[in-house]
């Protein structure tokens, strides 16, 4: 099945299309032989099956364009007819449409160093090749920065063709989001320490290494590596004996193709939790309205690290903990901090909270943008040595298990939202 039809609802289309159909032949071409019904519909519905990018309305035009003007078919028109029906539905699959370059991305210092790659491929490309997306950076934009802007192609109708640029222009732009807001969280973090302990790093040293922490995360040509900020602000390598780079280009391709993906109805996966939370962060990106943007992003969180439970906002609290705090003496801490953002999504929810502060819904998409990065990181290295995607259980079960062991979960690097439960977290005793 072509994952265009899959991404407008393919039993939508097929339904409507049956409709379709059954008007076309009972009603102006009055085809009424249940035999030759039959044989009609045997050819055609497997035929609209394999069109890539045809919509509902796509098929009603068609319909009308076959046969207005004809109130009543002979058996010669019926042929006629039902070829030029065949051949509008058809055609209208048959054109291959390119954008132009569609600004997709926050204006930022990002890095690109081969903004067109030699084989000519594009960045992400969907299984049957009727659809791609092509990253394009390093074009000025109006002001300071630069503006990321991407190319879209379908072998599709105009039609949906629109449809697909706004769904594509929608998912870069919030994937990018979270690649700028993972830079400004690192900066925070990096200035924090410099005030902390300001003997350690002197105001030159902190000029010179702030540029150097946006320009690591926000380069997106597909040369970085996962990166941490030692106690004396250097920027530094995961620890481990084989880190694997996932950089910030890596993050928004492996999110676009996510966004994409075709999910199976009949389980539950890692591969639906993430296309969901991604599709609730960009409605969390476009909202206007603080609460209902909170709701959204913590919704987006609980997408993927919770499971059906009495206590959600424990099991919440517990398993971003055991995410993204690598340090067990700081665990309890980004467990309050946790529930603190669960509740406000709980009275948003249920009619207690009627806003929330720009603090804390920037708050709660930091932490859902790092959280999704945290998973497509831990996916793409476990398939590139060759493993299987993880089922939510597995991976639930593998937070749960290291609730009191130090570090990072496996696979996942050191992210830099810590530093908003640390901020206010008693001294610690060493």
């Amino acid at each position: 099945m072509s994952q265009l039809a899959n991404l407008l609802n393919q039993a939508a289309v097929r339904d409507v299309t049956c409709a379709l159909l059954k008007r076309f032949l009972e009603g102006p071409i009055g085809i009424n032989e249940p035999s030759l019904k039959s044989e009609i519909c045997a050819t055609l519905l497997p035929a609209l099956g394999e069109l890539p990018g045809v919509t509902i309305d796509d098929l009603c035009d068609a319909f009308v364009s076959a046969t207005g003007g004809v109130p009543n078919a002979t058996a010669n028109d019926c042929s006629n007819l039902f070829k030029k029906f065949f051949d509008c539905v058809c055609k209208l699959a048959g054109y291959t449409w390119r954008s132009e370059s569609l600004p997709v991305g926050p204006s930022a210092p990002y890095e690109w160093l081969d903004p067109i790659e030699e084989d000519g491929r594009p960045d992400w490309q969907s299984s049957d090749g009727t659809l791609s997306v092509t990253l394009v950076g390093g074009l000025p934009a109006a002001g300071s920065g630069l503006q990321m802007f991407a190319q879209m192609r379908g072998e599709c109708s105009r039609r949906f063709f629109d449809v697909f640029c706004g769904e594509a222009t929608a998912a870069a732009a919030s994937l990018l989001r979270c690649v700028r807001d993972l830079a400004e969280e690192a900066a925070y973090e990096l200035l924090d320490r410099t005030l902390q302990e300001p003997a350690e790093i002197t105001a030159e040293q902190f000029a010179e290494r702030m540029p150097r922490v946006y320009r690591t995360i926000l380069d997106i040509s597909g040369g970085g590596h996962p990166f941490t900020v030692n106690a004396e602000g250097e920027l530094e390598l995961v620890p481990g004996e084989d880190p694997l780079p996932y950089d910030s280009r890596r993050f928004v391709v492996d999110g676009i193709a996510a966004f994409f993906a075709e999910i199976s109805k009949k389980k539950d996966s890692l591969a639906r939790r993430i296309k969901n939370a991604l599709r609730l962060i960009i409605e969390s990106h476009n909202q206007s309205h603080n609460s209902i943007g909170l709701a959204l992003s913590v919704t987006a969180i609980e997408a993927l690290v919770c499971r059906k439970s009495e206590n959600l906002s424990q099991m919440f609290a517990e398993n971003m903990a055991a995410l993204l705090e690598p340090d067990p003496k700081y665990r309890l801490d980004a467990e309050g901090w946790s529930k603190r953002l669960y509740g406000l999504r709980s009275g948003v929810l249920h009619g207690s909270e009627l806003d929330c502060s720009p603090e804390h819904v920037r708050h709660a998409q930091v932490a859902a943008g790092m959280v999704l990065r945290a998973l497509l990181e831990r996916r793409a290295a476990i398939r590139r040595v060759g493993g299987n995607d993880e089922n939510p259980e597995e991976f639930l079960k593998e937070l749960r298990s290291g609730k009191y062991v130090p570090g990072q979960l496996t696979h996942v690097s050191e992210l830099p939202l810590k530093r908003l439960w640390r901020k206010d977290a008693p001294k610690r005793i060493e």
